[in-house]
């Protein structure tokens, strides 16, 4: 919070001493190594208490459906972000990813769910959907995986329609509005990362201490890591926040899902 106050103050770049030397504290950080950006971001919320961290929390549920006996098991847990992994060879957009994410998931062999009445490891679909959106969705793209970095560019929509992914009976027309980027630069070893905001329709690059706007084709060519939305209602969605490049404009979104069922 000491931080947060800081950085209100007028004058030039600020260095948040008093966050860097709780890293260490935060995560296992040693001075010199590569530091994870999501690493960091999570434990700072998970660290923070009150209001400021209830913004970032979410809630999920897992159903899982057995296909001998049918019984549907849900459970609910809190959720601070969605991990997406990226194909070194492929370049699907952030929405693909997302319908990928929500697809119910086929438990068998090895990985067979144990159904209580049946008594036996039996196959079985599980699915997630969120009963509670946060205000703010923290989406990261995991291009830091198995000692390499991918680094597909990924096309993302300023607008995320999250109806698809609620379960039943939640509240409809939840959109979010992309609100922020964190990129990296440089390899899996060493690099350097930089942040995009929006204040309104304007965008602002941060790179250390030089600031840069930023218009809407180079935050589209932006190879995110991080990707921040907030939530936002129908009113507040207006068409400056539509992709202007045509390539993004025109590109083909998966079909809506069905939501998943949750009955006993």
């Amino acid at each position: 919070m000491t931080c947060i106050r800081e950085l209100q103050q007028p004058g030039t770049a600020y260095t948040p001493a008093p966050l860097i030397q709780q890293i260490l504290h935060l995560i296992c950080y040693r001075k010199g190594d590569p530091a994870d950006a999501h690493e960091l971001l999570i434990a700072l919320i998970n660290d923070i208490s009150g209001p400021i961290s209830q913004i970032f929390q979410g809630q999920m549920a897992s159903t899982i459906q057995c296909s001998h006996c049918n019984k549907t098991t849900i459970e609910t847990d809190n959720t601070q972000d969605i991990s997406l992994h990226i194909e070194a060879d492929s370049s699907t957009s952030l929405a693909e990813k997302l319908y990928i994410f929500f697809q119910p998931e086929t438990l068998e062999g090895e990985n067979a769910y144990w159904c209580d009445a049946c008594q036996e490891s039996c196959r079985a679909t599980k699915t997630l959907s969120y009963t509670h959106i946060p205000t703010i969705l923290i989406v990261h793209l995991k291009r830091l995986i198995l000692g390499k970095k991918i680094q597909n560019h990924i096309p993302f929509d300023m607008v995320l329609e999250m109806e698809p992914y609620l379960a039943p009976g939640q509240a409809s027309l939840q959109k979010m509005k992309l609100i922020g980027i964190i990129s990296h630069q440089g390899t899996k070893d060493q690099g350097h990362y930089v942040a995009i905001t929006s204040r309104g329709n304007e965008w602002t690059s941060y790179n250390d201490a030089i600031t840069a706007q930023t218009t809407l084709t180079q935050l589209h060519q932006t190879q995110a890591y991080i990707m921040i939305y907030r939530k936002v209602e129908h009113s507040d969605v207006t068409e400056i926040d539509a992709p202007r490049d045509s390539t993004i404009a025109n590109q083909q979104l998966p079909a809506k899902k069905s939501k998943p069922s949750h009955k006993t």
